[in-house]
């Protein structure tokens, strides 16, 4: 090898290693300031709520005693931030705060910051939610919460802005604010938070009690003063009766009182149900329906669709197409039932806790459609399809964020005085949106497993298969039983809240108990097993065993063994 063409090869050697460098420093510097490569100690967690977290510049810690240490050590207030994957101003509060690195700075700064998944920890939600309420009159995700080190709160609010907005303190100037105070101010924060504890304590004490029969007519005469005659439903009046939650429960309260012998009930059920099974709380593409209205109307939701709605659904519509002789409703039953095994169903047969309410960053995107797409898919048919689902040209959909109109339409179902051959039309239209639809990127799914929600699903299809003829809704039913039963209930013989991926929590509910023995008597009334009426006893066992007040009456929402709660609540749900 001569001299020269050693000393080319050596060139290119150096300036290979020159490049690899140059590509190390930009991966490293990449690595320090690009939030996507950094984790924090959420990503070690089951939850997909808390994996949607793991990459924030925020230092979260899970729920647990490694967080309540360090704010002791360290000698912080407590950041608390709770909330569920599929929940719209969840991802709103991640993407505008979280995910800043700025903001996090001065969150790291100022507190110990930990996450938790309300669905998996129902009953330190519960807590909190409670303090909430009580000090801000109002509740909702994702909750707020700043408290001691040793778990007592002194603030609390929902969503918050990154920076004050309106009435609304921001992330940034509330963690500047409160570590200040923390410093300087200790002693009031700990009177406030002492305060709060002492009020929580005694409104759980107080919400004990014997039963009242009187409690039923109560019931009623509170749900009349909340009622809307003009769109059904039940909401506050003072704010025009929005947001609207679909709240079937109630119906289905009103319907055990009455059934169709109360015209001025029967009037307010149908109207109810009639105008929810028609509007755009529903997915009337796909099927199933979404958490909540925006809207005394029924028009615009929140698109995430949770399991114990459908499960509510099922069951409401079930009894009133028999109370109320509507085949219409049987109809509906069965839409959300092939919606809830098609996309909400695991392989052994247990059901998934929620879809999301965004895909692609956008809330409702994978649901809504421009007036180019209705015609891309519909060709000539678009425009007497319009006329049959309120979809037009400038679009139906009005964000409800911004109150600006987004040229996008949410599908409704025809009126009630549409005839056999329009809705066959509709239903024509509507195969061939759904499989373009299918061709979207879907919102992402929380696959855990609740007991709590499962026992209501389970529930509402044994329930429904009776009263409908509808066995295959049994055999549904008892498929998801046997995943809980196998799968859920602990070796010592515990109810977990949640599984998911082989893992079961650590936590239990009396709500979990309350769901698998309504789903034990429902199967027993669709299938005259005895087997199911001995597990029911089972779990009214050891849920009187670990939940019962012995000394105020009442269930406990929490377990005996949760000490990392400064009060046991009760959920009078």
């Amino acid at each position: 090898m001569t001299g020269n063409t050693l000393t080319k090869k050596l060139n290119r050697f150096v300036t290979l290693g020159c490049v690899v460098v140059v590509l190390m420093l930009i991966y490293c510097e990449k690595s320090e300031t690009d939030p996507m490569q950094q984790t924090n100690r959420l990503a070690q967690s089951n939850s997909p709520y808390l994996l949607q977290h793991a990459h924030n510049p925020v230092d979260w810690y899970p729920w647990g005693d490694e967080a309540f240490e360090a704010a002791k050590k360290q000698d912080k207030p407590i950041f608390l931030s709770i909330g569920y994957s599929t929940c719209h101003w969840c991802h709103v509060m991640e993407r505008e705060s979280f995910k800043d690195s700025s903001i996090a700075a001065v969150l790291n700064e100022n507190f110990i910051n930990i996450k938790v998944d309300r669905e998996e920890r129902p009953d330190v939600d519960n807590v909190y939610m409670s303090v909430c309420q009580m000090l801000t009159g109002q509740g909702g995700w994702p909750l707020t919460i700043v408290m001691t080190p040793d778990r007592k709160p002194f603030f609390a609010a929902t969503y918050l802005p990154p920076t004050s907005r309106g009435n609304r303190p921001g992330v940034r100037e509330l963690a500047s604010r409160i570590g200040e105070m923390w410093k300087t101010q200790r002693e009031m924060l700990l009177a406030d938070a002492n305060r709060v504890t002492s009020a929580l304590r005694d409104s759980i004490a107080q919400s004990s009690g014997s039963f009242d029969p009187s409690l039923i007519q109560k019931a009623e005469d509170a749900l009349l003063t909340q009622f809307d005659h003009e769109n059904g439903g039940f909401a506050s009046p003072r704010n025009n009766y929005a947001p609207k939650f679909p709240s079937l429960h109630n119906i289905a309260f009103v319907l055990s009182q009455h059934g169709n012998d109360a015209p001025e009930w029967s009037e307010r059920v149908e109207l109810t149900l009639n105008r929810i099974m028609r509007r755009g709380i529903v997915d009337q593409v796909g099927g199933g329906i979404h958490r909540y209205s925006v809207d005394r109307e029924w028009h615009v939701p929140h698109f995430e669709k949770m399991l114990y709605d459908q499960a509510w659904a099922v069951k409401t519509y079930a009894e009133a197409a028999v109370e109320l002789k509507n085949s219409e409703y049987a109809e509906f039953v069965e839409n959300i039932v092939q919606y809830v095994v098609r996309d909400l169903r695991h392989e052994k047969g247990a059901f998934f806790a929620a879809e999301n309410a965004d895909s692609e960053g956008e809330e409702g995107k994978f649901y809504v459609w421009s007036w180019e797409e209705l015609k891309s898919v519909l060709g000539d048919d678009a425009e007497r399809f319009a006329e049959l689902s309120g979809a037009h040209p400038q679009g139906n959909f009005v964000d409800e964020a911004t109150g600006q109109a987004t040229g996008l339409n949410i599908i409704s179902y025809p009126s009630s005085g549409a005839g056999a051959e329009e809705i066959a039309f509709w239903d024509q239209c509507k195969d061939k949106l759904f499989s373009a639809r299918s061709q979207r990127i879907r919102p992402s799914l929380d696959d855990k497993v609740l007991s709590a929600w499962n026992g209501y699903m389970i529930m509402a299809l044994a329930r429904a298969s009776y009263l409908l003829d509808k066995p295959k809704y049994t055999e549904y039913a008892e498929q998801a039983y046997t995943f809980i039963q196998d799968s859920v209930l602990t070796s010592g013989g515990k109810l977990s809240t949640s599984y998911r991926n082989g893992s079961v929590s650590a936590t239990h509910t009396v709500e979990d108990y309350a769901g698998m023995v309504a789903a034990s008597i429902e199967l027993y009334n669709a299938t005259g097993k005895p087997s199911y009426l001995e597990q029911a006893k089972k779990y009214i066992g050891n849920a009187v065993a670990e939940f019962w007040d012995s000394e105020h009456g009442g269930f406990f929402l929490g377990s005996q063994d949760a000490t990392d709660l400064i009060v046991r609540s009760k959920d009078p749900y």
